[in-house]
């Protein structure tokens, strides 16, 4: 500005006075433009402009250069789920911390695949994990061609191997898998044992009873005058306790383990002695009504001696009720308590006369068809394997019924005895 000021004064001190005025005064002072000016602007512009267009070339070619490089880490990645599947499902190269890191590196790679700064880490950390050689990195890291929608292919490719190795690490992870499975398929296979007999829920049995049967005998009130004197006297001295035999066939269902239900089906043959030895010195007079009046002496004495059995065969059909007391696991007690509907089969043997006390025969037609009889039983079964059991009873049945069809006297029999039972487990 001092320069301009300058020469402004200057200007105006040499001025004539015909010198121009004003604005045409200035135009003429002020110094003629060059064109050297607009080139220079023009260089400024140009120089601006090819850093501008340098920049962007450069960021495109780093962004380029980037998916290049993640392009190689997804290949490198799906290799090395490869090897660690490969590695998991050979059972000679099976082992833990394989297993384990490879599973390790392929989830931190998916994580890493998500966030793209952290690639060139990802890449090293699975490369190292399953033992790529420097070749392999530089060929994965080079640029390659993009395929489009390379993103999505690698993360589908990554979660398949992903699920497969979690999968196969079930397996892997702990080296003694294979004997524990074959330990626990022993533990699951229920070994058989003895107390497993006590254990079901149906039973059925077969039974073979020693039966020490005899009689109830009476009169019946108003029996005695239309009965011998003697005749009481002889049948209760004269018949004893004889042996027989049973055979059963038996359906045991348990309600719960102290209380089941039974069901049989019993053949009986019972019987008592008929010792008679005896000598008879008068006879019987009696009236129109059958009662006796008095005795008459006998001329000569008659001698009954007679050794023989009398003997009923039976059908009976038992129901009752078992309570189980259980001694041990293989052992229990049982209480029984039923009752028995019993058909007469067979009757034979030999008797005597109610008035004369001859010796007579005994058949069918001196017993009811139908009885009924009470029973009581105390046993222990023993588990013999986890199917058989053995049982040894000691059993009371007491009939209710008069089984004579003669109306002057009461024929009750009983018959306390043994029972062996095999018994068999059905389920």
């Amino acid at each position: 500005m001092n320069k301009l000021d300058d020469f402004l004064r200057s200007k105006i001190n040499s001025a004539s006075d015909d010198s121009p005025s004003g604005w045409d005064a200035l135009n003429d002072a002020l110094p003629v433009q060059t064109t050297t000016s607009i080139a220079k602007w023009a260089f400024v512009v140009l120089l601006l402009g090819g850093l501008v267009t340098t920049g962007i070339v450069k960021k495109y070619q780093t962004s380029k250069g980037h998916i290049s490089k993640e392009e190689g880490t997804l290949e490198q990645v799906s290799a090395s789920n490869k090897d660690a599947i490969e590695a998991v499902s050979s059972p000679l190269t099976v082992s833990k911390p394989v297993a384990v890191e490879n599973e390790k590196t392929v989830t931190k790679t998916l994580k890493n695949h998500r966030n793209p700064v952290q690639n060139t880490k990802v890449t090293t950390s699975a490369a190292e994990s399953n033992n790529i050689p420097p070749q392999q990195m530089e060929l994965a890291s080079s640029p390659t061609k993009i395929e489009p929608n390379v993103n999505t292919k690698g993360q589908e490719e990554i979660l398949k191997a992903d699920e497969k190795v979690a999968q196969n690490n079930e397996v892997a992870a702990l080296p003694s898998n294979t004997e524990k499975a074959k330990d626990s398929k022993k533990i699951a296979i229920h070994k058989m044992v003895r107390s497993d007999f006590h254990q079901g829920k149906v039973y059925v049995s077969a039974s073979f009873s020693t039966i020490l049967s005899y009689r109830s005998f009476q009169l019946n009130d108003g029996a005695a005058p239309f009965v011998n004197k003697n005749y009481d006297q002889i049948r209760q001295n004269s018949e004893a306790m004889n042996l027989g035999g049973g055979a059963t066939l038996a359906l045991e269902y348990k309600l719960s383990k102290s209380i089941s239900l039974q069901g049989a089906l019993s053949y009986n043959k019972l019987s008592y002695k008929t010792s008679y030895n005896f000598e008879i010195n008068d006879k019987a007079l009696t009236d129109n009504t059958g009662r006796v009046i008095g005795y008459e002496s006998l001329p000569n004495s008659i001698y009954i001696s007679t050794n023989k059995s009398t003997k009923i065969e039976v059908l009976r059909i038992p129901v009752g009720i078992n309570y189980n007391l259980f001694l041990s696991p293989t052992m229990l007690f049982h209480i029984y308590v039923g009752g028995s509907h019993n058909i007469l089969l067979s009757a034979s043997g030999v008797g005597v006369n109610q008035l004369s006390l001859a010796e007579q025969k005994i058949t069918k037609a001196d017993f009811s068809n139908t009885a009924k009889e009470i029973c009581f039983d105390l046993g222990v079964n023993i588990a013999m394997s986890s199917k058989y059991g053995l049982g040894v009873d000691l059993y009371y049945n007491k009939w209710l019924t008069n089984i004579s069809t003669n109306k002057l006297e009461n024929v009750t029999p009983f018959s306390p005895g043994i029972n062996f039972v095999i018994s068999r487990k059905l389920f």
